[in-house]
């Protein structure tokens, strides 16, 4: 099966009280830096990097000092996602279940911008009860997508 790559943001970890051998494990939470190049849905396979921003100090293959310039990290989380929950109407979460078994994350929890078709794709019934869920609750955060960012990998 074809893995997606997802470039994400790291929000935060929170410990799982479980330990692998000697290892405590965390699940870690991520928000989408841009829109995937498939909608992601249950039962993809997925691999996420950790986009984090830098200052270029000096000219750096094109940009410009003081420019903007993400730098993208294997963060060891591939998997599939195994679950949607609705947290709010424009934002929801997926969730990854990590199979690297060298990998401190249980679990990476996703938060993605609901646009239907273009960031993710349910299957009808999970959008109808995504829609009753979500249709009272207030938004209170959005995940915003930057499709023109210039990033860079680790050489």
């Amino acid at each position: 099966m074809h893995t997606v790559v997802i470039l994400a943001k790291t929000r935060g970890q929170t410990p799982t009280n479980t330990t692998t051998g000697t290892q405590i494990t965390n699940n870690t939470y991520f928000d989408l830096a841009a829109t995937p190049p498939t909608p992601l849905r249950i039962g993809q396979r997925a691999r996420v990097l950790a986009v984090r921003e830098v200052l270029s100090h000096r000219i750096t293959r094109g940009i410009e000092p003081g420019g903007q310039l993400l730098i993208a990290e294997d963060v060891d989380v591939e998997g599939t996602i195994i679950a949607a929950r609705p947290l709010e109407p424009q934002v929801t979460e997926l969730i990854l279940r990590n199979d690297d078994p060298m990998s401190t994350t249980d679990f990476a929890y996703i938060s993605v911008p609901h646009s239907e078709g273009v960031t993710v794709n349910l299957p009808l019934l999970w959008r109808v009860l995504r829609w009753a869920i979500t249709s009272l609750l207030p938004a209170t955060r959005t995940v915003l997508l930057q499709d023109d960012l210039d990033v860079r990998w680790p050489e």
